[in-house]
């Protein structure tokens, strides 16, 4: 802080890593050890945070952040091929102004303005006959003001508009005319709120005016989305609450699905989404520090529309639209904290979700498969110990076998995995700045594992992380 009304960040982060580590190729009964290749990564990002109140009903603040990223990237192991000549390097920039101001009237109102560059250059050296470089660049203004009105403790109700001007050029311009996007977002809110029941209903009405310099841009796009949701609290005298709610979600297609070389198309066709939700929620606190938490949700999708992405390879993928898809699943987390003593804490964590998320367009072949790189079971635990020492945790995740394709080629289908990992850490307090001291062992079993068919994983790893913060 630089002074009671004004506080300065700042931030950086510098990684370097060669990534050639070891994996077992296996071809039919034989087996090889082999080193990835091509895998270097030179990553750097920094940020500025500044907060200004100058008193308790005005507040402002200013965020300046930029990210680099230059790194080579590995081929597919399939076989006895492990070569590759590609290489990514992204560059992102974003400034970011929000003031929020608040009276006694009991009308609260924010605005935000923000500028944002992103830069993308993708090299090829397996190109035949040279090189194939393909460069995008976008440019991003937004602006978003909200004003919150509550006329009574029991009702709130809010406005929100935001805009934003979009454009996007390539390096190709046989394929990318200098697209641009226009879009406006206006929401209407209402929430009702008693002791025990909270009621909320928003309405979202999206617009999206996309052209071109010159050539094809993708479609215009308008829809109006409401949700409704209700959360009850069973129980006057314990923390127990159940929910339900419906929305209508909408996604349009990005720039990157819709113009990238190779990844995009003007054809793709925005997402939309029918959402039923049913859920609990149960807390506990059995004793002075400790407590427990557990949820439980059950949901139905019916998607139209949906927007897959299936790699080629680690930069170029393949986006379509699936026509219909439904999805059943559930999910459940449980959560302890436990006080051991003063300065001992035990944290136990975990969650489990379960989706079916299947094919359901009547005229496809592949009627009831399952979506690519869509596990039907995923769960993570973690146990960890506080103390003042050194704080200790262990966490793993499992994930289910997936199918690499929609088609559900034979052969096509991606082990499931358990990754297990450790790690030691503490804080330590120097006046009045924190420093932090981690260090991590990753895929601690040692397990080859692959979430993309035939980039296998790294190996066990390790990792020290210093933080210091002013």
């Amino acid at each position: 802080s630089v002074s009671e009304k004004l506080s300065v960040g700042v931030m950086g982060e510098y990684i370097y890593a060669e990534n050639d580590y070891p994996f077992t190729l296996y071809n039919l009964t034989y087996s090889t050890k082999e080193r990835r290749n091509n895998s270097m990564m030179n990553s750097g990002h920094g940020e500025v945070n500044m907060t200004w109140m100058p008193n308790t009903s005005n507040h402002l603040s200013l965020k300046l952040y930029y990210y680099d990223n230059d790194r080579q990237l590995p081929g597919m192991v399939h076989y006895y091929t492990n070569d590759n000549k590609e290489t990514q390097r992204d560059q992102n920039f974003f400034a970011q102004l929000n003031y929020r101001t608040y009276n006694r009237k009991n009308l609260s109102y924010s605005a935000v303005a923000k500028f944002n560059y992103a830069m993308t250059d993708y090299k090829d050296g397996n190109y035949t006959g040279g090189i194939m470089d393909h460069q995008y660049w976008q440019r991003e203004v937004y602006a978003s003001s909200c004003l919150l009105y509550v006329p009574a403790e029991q009702w709130s109700m809010d406005y929100s508009v935001d805009y934003a001007f979009n454009n996007f050029t390539g390096s190709d311009q046989a394929t990318y005319s200098d697209p641009y996007r226009h879009t406006v977002l206006q929401s209407v809110a209402a929430k009702y709120h008693t002791k025990r029941l909270t009621a909320l209903a928003p309405g979202i009405y999206s617009l999206y005016y996309n052209g071109a310099t010159v050539g094809k841009s993708a479609d215009d796009i308008h829809h109006f989305s409401p949700s409704v949701s209700l959360n009850y609290q069973l129980l006057a005298d314990d923390k127990l609450f159940v929910r339900a709610s419906y929305k209508d979600i909408f996604r349009a297609p990005s720039f990157n699905e819709s113009y990238y070389f190779h990844y995009g198309s003007t054809d793709l066709k925005p997402e939309s989404t029918d959402q039923i939700n049913l859920g609990l929620t149960w807390s506990h606190d059995y004793a002075e520090g400790s407590n427990v938490a557990f949820t439980l949700d059950g949901y139905y999708n019916h998607v139209r529309d949906k927007i897959v992405a299936v790699p080629y390879n680690m930069f170029i993928w393949r986006t379509i639209n699936v026509g219909k898809v439904e999805t059943v699943g559930v999910d459940a987390t449980a959560s302890v904290n436990h006080a051991l003593s003063a300065q001992h804490r035990l944290l136990l964590s975990g969650n489990y979700t379960y989706q079916k998320v299947k094919n359901k367009t009547m005229e496809s072949e592949y009627y009831g498969l399952q979506i690519a790189y869509t596990p039907e079971h995923t769960g993570s635990l973690s146990v960890g110990w506080e103390n003042p020492w050194v704080n200790l945790s262990m966490h793993g995740t499992r994930v289910s076998s997936r199918w690499a394709n929609n088609e559900h080629y034979p052969g096509t289908m991606i082990d499931g995995y358990t990754e297990c990992g450790v790690t030691a850490y503490r804080d330590f307090r120097y006046k009045q700045n924190n420093f932090q001291i981690r260090f991590d062992i990753k895929n601690i079993f040692n397990e080859q594992y692959e979430i993309v068919r035939f980039y296998p994983m790294p190996s066990r790893s390790w990792m020290v992380t210093m933080k210091y913060s002013l």
